[in-house]
């Protein structure tokens, strides 16, 4: 009997034990993220900035950089998830697309598309730009002028 009662509360523990771990976040989370927004109909930014920020000299500009992506993030609206990420999070993330810079802003509209801004978004032009993108409601005069490029998402 005691050999039954002890096998039962292994038995329990274990079904337990991997209730919990089926409830954790994906080992890539920012990837649970992604997919999440995008399965409830919602789309993406990815603000790519390296963590934490460095003194490079250009303290005005990432200022800036800061303010107008606050701005965004707080005008937005519910469909769209904002997610802050690093340029090494990205790679292991997206093979595709590549990016050139530490500072870039990635507007995925769903798996496959993505409108980039390889830089520091220092004009608020490149997020009406990428909310055009998101709503389908393209202004390519608009993102050729602030140098924003449609370029293939693909997910590692």
């Amino acid at each position: 009997m005691r050999k039954f009662c002890t096998i039962l509360l292994l038995t329990v523990l274990a079904i337990l034990l991997t209730g919990i771990s089926a409830q954790q976040p994906r080992k890539n989370s920012i990837r649970g993220e992604i997919d999440a927004a995008l399965q409830n109909g919602k789309t993406v930014v990815l603000a790519v900035a390296p963590t934490p920020h460095r003194n490079t000299g250009d303290d005005e500009a990432y200022g800036d950089w800061a303010s107008y992506l606050e701005a965004f993030t707080s005008h937005a609206g519910p469909d769209i998830k904002i997610l802050k990420v690093t340029p090494t999070a990205v790679s292991q993330l997206l093979s595709e697309p590549r990016l050139a810079e530490t500072y870039a802003t990635l507007f995925l509209r769903d798996r496959d598309h993505a409108l980039v801004y390889d830089g520091m978004a220092l004009e608020p032009g490149v997020y009406s730009a990428g909310l055009a993108y998101l709503a389908n409601k393209r202004d390519t005069k608009l993102e050729t002028g602030y140098g924003l490029k449609e370029k293939a998402a693909r997910f590692r």
